[in-house]
């Protein structure tokens, strides 16, 4: 018997379900759903009425996620019934997750698909208990999968505190809003192991960042960089270039921005993948002549008509130039093969954090 979860298959359950044949599938959080699903099988009850849940048989077209967790309900997760050692291996870190939910509104972004809007919180000391179970386990190196460390910033605060109050070694990193970024956090971030950030800042024209949803401005980007060298931290801009409305100006605008902000590394992707759900594909679906609701297992990108010609062209002759700008897919500056010597070597954390020692 096969289940299939997680949060790759939440967005597209039936398409993932058929595709792949299994027998039932999880929608959204599977804390409850997995251990009635369970339950069912081993009494030999029918298995109907499970929020959550999709069979392979059912002719119900989707499937509503279950009902999510509370803060209370966010338990410590069995770190011995999972492969931890793996994510170590071939990722360079292991994970933790000090919260769910995303109440921010990118127009491309999975997450309050997938954990709703609600933020709930971990408790800080269920968190670093967590982590000393991966010290434990020979793990010091992790990435905090949150959507953002820092909202709201007294829990990210109060994580970092409970690390430092329990004397632990670590080394880890995370992604930030630039909103809410200050320089005391930063500093406690430090001083709890933190050897690096990313900003997802996407654009560098404050009208640019509207048009993706985005809720900080160019001058909160330029301030938390400044911010960023000031404490010693290594940080990253990610970047999406392509979306609504894009042209050259807010081309020349974003590689003006990083230019004068100066990163650590910079991760620059050309066109910003569809899923369904999303107000960009909802966008898409006119303008682009797809369905909405199109299954999209095979990636579906969007791509401004107004700079589909020369964008990626640009943007590989600029970053060959920049030792520091990554261009996933393009082999420009690292590919998979320098990635996979460089974990083999044991670089733990990553791996744009060493694109410093090439800029020097």
């Amino acid at each position: 018997m096969s289940i299939l979860g997680g949060s790759g298959f939440s967005l597209m359950p039936r398409e993932l379900l058929t595709y792949l044949k299994a027998d039932y599938g999880i929608c959204g959080e599977g804390e409850r759903t997995l251990p009635h699903l369970l339950d069912h099988i081993r009494q030999g009850s029918p298995i109907t009425g499970i929020p959550g849940l999709i069979s392979r048989n059912s002719m119900v077209p989707q499937c509503l996620p279950g009902p999510v967790l509370s803060t209370q309900e966010m338990l410590i997760p069995c770190r011995d019934r999972f492969a931890n050692e793996q994510y170590l291996r071939f990722g360079g870190m292991g994970n933790i997750q000090t919260k769910r939910g995303c109440s921010f509104s990118c127009i491309y972004c999975t997450y309050p698909l997938i954990e709703g809007r609600e933020v709930r919180l971990r408790r800080p000391g269920d968190v670093v208990r967590e982590i000393e179970q991966l010290c434990a386990r020979g793990i010091s190196s992790f990435f905090v999968v949150d959507n953002v460390f820092n909202f709201p910033p007294h829990h990210a605060k109060s994580i970092c505190q409970e690390i430092l109050k329990r004397g632990l070694k670590v080394r880890w990193s995370c992604y930030l809003h630039p909103q809410f970024v200050t320089e005391s956090l930063l500093s406690v971030m430090k001083d709890a192991g933190c050897s690096s950030v990313e900003f997802g800042a996407d654009a560098g024209a404050d009208d640019h960042l509207r048009r993706l949803g985005k809720s900080f401005s160019v001058a909160e980007i330029r301030r938390a960089s400044e911010l960023c060298h000031r404490v010693g931290l290594s940080f990253c801009h990610s970047l999406v270039f392509g979306g609504p409305g894009e042209d050259r100006n807010t081309i020349r605008a974003t590689l003006d921005l990083m230019e004068e902000v100066s990163p650590t590394a910079i991760i620059a992707m050309v066109g910003i993948r569809l899923f369904p759900g999303t107000r960009l594909a909802e966008f898409a679906a006119p303008n682009d002549r797809i369905s909405s609701d199109e299954a999209m297992l095979e990636p579906t990108f969007y791509l401004a008509e107004t700079v589909r010609p020369y964008v990626l062209d640009l943007l590989r002759e600029h970053a060959a130039q920049q030792p520091h700008w990554i261009l996933p897919g393009s082999n420009v500056n690292i590919n998979l093969r320098l990635q996979e010597k460089l974990r083999r070597f044991g670089l733990k954390g990553p791996l744009w954090e060493h694109m410093r020692v090439r800029r020097k």
